[in-house]
């Protein structure tokens, strides 16, 4: 979890900005170690799996339903995670690091609440994908052999 960058900034320059970005990108990935699944908004690339912009096959289809189920699980997490801290629903009026620190703080104290099993809190609505998302331009050749074969293997 990053916490240092302002609510301005795209998720996708945040992620290539990390640590875990840059090691990415610069080191060679084997899928055995994992995937990760990013919107449109991010750049396909061989350890980021973004979905088909118009789908036509029907394992392309398949592919994006999964894909959109998985990301619709992590946005369902940060939901709980603001419902709990109703300081995350806004903007925190304070100095830079003072904001960095609670966020840091009710993210560990998000986990510690999980992991005692401590009930989540109300869940007003379902969270839904919107379909209309800002697309990324760049993608990467092996980004879209890999998955390409993702999609064939396991949704074809």
């Amino acid at each position: 979890m990053v916490a240092k960058w302002p609510g301005s900034c795209h998720d996708s320059f945040i992620f290539r900005s990390s640590a875990l970005g840059r090691s990415l990108e610069e080191g060679v990935h084997d899928t055995e170690d994992g995937l990760l699944l990013g919107d449109s908004g991010y750049a396909l690339r061989s350890y980021l799996m973004t979905p088909y912009i118009d789908p036509v096959l029907p394992w392309q289809k398949r592919f994006n339903r999964a894909h959109k189920k998985t990301r619709c699980l992590v946005e369902r997490v940060i939901g709980i995670w603001k419902r709990r801290f109703h300081v995350l629903h806004s903007e925190i009026r304070m100095k830079p690091d003072r904001v960095c620190t609670i966020v840091m703080a009710c993210a560990v104290l998000h986990n510690i609440a999980q992991e005692r099993q401590e009930p989540d809190p109300e869940e007003d609505d379902l969270v839904e994908l919107e379909d209309g998302e800002e697309h990324f331009p760049e993608v990467e050749r092996d980004g879209l052999t890999a998955r390409d074969y993702m999609a064939q293997t396991y949704f074809g």
